[in-house]
C-alpha cells in the first residue's frame, strides 16, 4: 500500500509564496523523512496491532485527521476483513513502531503544490479544485520498514516452500504463493495489515500537514480548507471479480 492522497486549501499561489520556506521547515519538522527516521509517535506493541486491524479509522479515533477523511479514502482507510496483525512478524512490528508519521526515502516525497491548469471544470469543483493557482499538497508513501519487512519475510517462505515452481520464472522477483495454500493466506492476511499501517501513516502526516498550516498562516485548518481530495493506493494485491 503505497499510495498517494492529495489535500486541497483555499489558499493561492501568491498568498502562500511569501510564506513557502516556513510552511516547508514546519512541515518537514512535523513530517520525518529520510532511511530509517522515526516519528513522533512510539507505540508499543499491542498497540501496533490495533492500527494493523484498523488502519486510518485508529488514527481518526486517536485524535489524528478527521472522521470525514475516511469517506475519500480507498476502502476507507480500512482492510480490516482481510487483515491479520497476527501473521506479521515481531522484526517488522519493531521495524514500524516508531515510523508511523513518516515518510521514508526514496520516491516518496510531501509536496506542496499549485493547480496549473483546470481541465473539466465541473469535475474539478466536485473535487474542490475551484481555479487555477490554487493550492494543494501531495503526500505518497506507505508502508515503510513494517511493510519491506513483511515482503521479506514471506518471500522468503515462498522461495523456500516453492523452489522448484519459482525456479521456472523468468525473475526471481516474480516470486508468488499459489492461491488457496497455507502461505498465500498466511501472506494475504499480513499485507493487508501492512496495508492498514500505510493507512494510519498518511492520516497522521495529514494531521500534521494541517497543524503546520495552522502554525504558520494562524488559522484553523478548517477555515485553510485543508480537505482530503482523495487517498488511493497504487502498490497492493487484491481479491477482484
Amino acid at each position: 500500500n503505497c499510495g498517494v492522497r492529495v489535500l486541497r486549501t483555499n489558499l493561492d499561489e501568491k498568498t502562500i509564496r511569501p510564506y513557502l520556506r516556513q510552511l516547508l521547515e514546519e512541515t518537514f519538522k512535523a513530517v520525518p523523512s529520510g532511511v530509517g527516521k522515526g516519528g513522533i509517535v512510539k507505540l508499543a506493541s499491542e498497540k501496533m496491532h490495533d492500527v494493523l486491524k484498523y488502519g486510518a479509522k485508529w488514527a481518526v479515533e486517536n485524535g489524528y485527521g478527521w472522521k470525514e477523511d475516511l469517506e475519500f479514502i480507498e476502502d476507507k482507510g480500512n482492510e480490516e476483513k482481510y487483515a491479520q496483525p497476527e501473521k506479521v512478524s515481531k522484526k517488522a512490528i519493531d521495524r514500524g513502531k516508531d515510523q508511523l508519521g513518516t515518510l521514508g526515502s526514496g520516491n516518496h516525497f510531501l509536496e506542496i503544490q499549485v493547480v496549473d491548469k483546470i481541465f473539466l471544470p465541473e469535475v474539478a469543483k466536485v473535487l474542490g479544485i475551484e481555479s487555477e493557482g490554487q493550492v494543494t499538497v501531495m503526500v505518497h508513501c506507505g508502508s515503510r520498514g513494517l511493510g519491506h519487512q513483511v515482503a521479506t519475510d514471506y518471500l522468503q517462505i515462498m522461495e523456500r516452500e516453492y523452489r522448484d515452481l519459482l525456479r521456472k520464472l523468468p525473475d526471481r522477483e516474480l516470486a508468488f504463493a499459489p492461491s488457496g495454500t497455507k502461505a498465500f493466506h498466511d501472506y494475504f492476511g499480513a499485507m493487508n495489515a501492512a496495508a492498514n499501517f500505510a493507512f494510519a501513516n498518511r492520516e497522521m502526516i495529514t494531521h500534521w500537514i494541517r497543524e503546520s498550516f495552522e502554525k504558520v498562516f494562524k488559522r484553523s485548518a478548517d477555515l485553510l480548507g485543508l480537505e482530503l481530495i482523495y487517498d488511493i493506493t497504487h502498490n497492493m494485491a487484491k481479491l477482484e471479480e
